[in-house]
């Protein structure tokens, strides 16, 4: 299928304007991007509503897998494709635990705006079920993102597919 759209700005989030036009919206329902777009759009919405029925960060998509309380799992791709295995293993297990529980799960890619969105708020978010407002650190201790390394490109990938040589970043 092709759809022709004239984004009004040549911007790097154009993408995501010309998905949001209801015409295209039209056009491409029933898409994987389609879906992707509007998972996220479902958690950008909940997040901004604040009733607590999301979360973002491994440690608390954990926790509330925990309790079987996530309805939709984002993850970023980048994650799933570092060369650092354990930390490759959290998130595939996050995954196969989100799938046992009925949840629907969204591999977003980085080299889509909704990915970067995504990235950029740690690479793995979640719509919840039912509210969860008071996350509790493990052992009363801040995030274990900061002691991962950030994705590090395997050796099977190229340049291209971790945004070099795309210009601009």
């Amino acid at each position: 299928m092709c759809v022709v759209a004239q984004p009004n700005a040549l911007v790097r989030l154009a993408a995501s304007k010309v998905l949001a036009n209801p015409d295209v919206q039209s056009k491409i329902q029933g898409t994987r991007a389609a879906d992707e777009v509007q998972a996220l759009g479902k958690f950008f919405q909940a997040l901004n509503d604040d009733d607590g029925r999301a979360c973002y960060s491994y440690a608390h998509v954990r926790a509330a897998l925990d309790v079987a309380a996530v309805d939709v799992l984002l993850v970023c791709d980048d994650l799933l494709r570092t060369a650092n295995f354990a930390q490759r293993k959290r998130f595939v297990a996050l995954i196969e635990d989100a799938k046992a529980q009925g949840a629907a799960v969204y591999v977003l890619s980085r080299m889509h705006t909704s990915g970067e969105q995504l990235f950029q708020l740690s690479g793995v978010a979640a719509v919840l079920r039912y509210a969860i407002n008071d996350f509790e650190e493990p052992d009363g201790q801040e995030e274990d993102e900061a002691a991962l390394p950030p994705p590090v490109p395997s050796e099977d990938f190229d340049a291209v597919h971790w945004g070099e040589g795309w210009g601009g970043e």
